[in-house]
């Protein structure tokens, strides 16, 4: 649950970023020359508002990271033994449970998913602001913070793999391959499911 909070919490800031990057773009709009100290202003607004979202989801990966690597790898043994005990002794429960915590994992992925779409939008924010109507040194600091913005994923899973759908596809990948092995083992023992 805590980590539901700090991803979606990072979520939340990275969208607050990518309105006040809209709102310079409207400044440069506006026109350039007449507000070069108001989207100066606005610009070093931003640029100190990302420096805070990438604090913030730096400190919480160091929280978090062995978090989520317990969380795979407890999520995929509780799977796999309920489903275990469902199949042997045809346990409904079990059945529930297994669609429960494949639920829970898919809420807690696909969120980690929508932190990376949010990252990308904000790249694609910042690369569209009218930057041919900056001044040469506003360009300047808006190529540095192009690239600053350029990580694709802040949550990781014990710093091995982001966070997101592609996880929770070999989540399930895993869960399959070790119901598959039981069977086997099943059938060559003679326990009958």
């Amino acid at each position: 649950m805590l980590t539901l909070l700090f991803v979606g919490a990072s979520t939340l800031q990275v969208e607050i970023l990518r309105t006040e990057v809209q709102q310079l773009e409207q400044l440069i709009l506006l026109n350039m020359q007449d507000n070069e100290k108001t989207v100066k202003k606005h610009f070093a607004k931003i640029i100190d508002l990302h420096n805070d979202v990438i604090e913030y989801a730096s400190n919480a990966e160091y929280m978090l990271s062995f978090q989520y690597f317990l969380d795979v790898t407890t999520l995929t043994v509780l799977v796999v033994i309920a489903l275990f005990y469902a199949r042997l002794a045809n346990w409904i429960p079990g059945y529930v449970l297994a669609v429960v915590v494949l639920f829970a994992a898919l809420l807690n992925y696909g969120l980690g998913e929508l932190n990376s779409i949010q990252l990308h939008k904000l790249q694609n924010d910042i690369y569209n602001v009218s930057w041919f109507r900056m001044s040469i040194g506003m360009q300047k600091m808006l190529l540095i913070f192009l690239q600053k913005s350029s990580t694709n994923t802040f949550f990781t899973c014990g710093g091995l793999r982001p966070i997101n759908v592609d996880l929770f596809a070999s989540f399930c990948n895993s869960v399959y391959s070790y119901l598959i092995i039981i069977d086997n083992m099943q059938a060559k023992i003679g326990i009958k499911a």
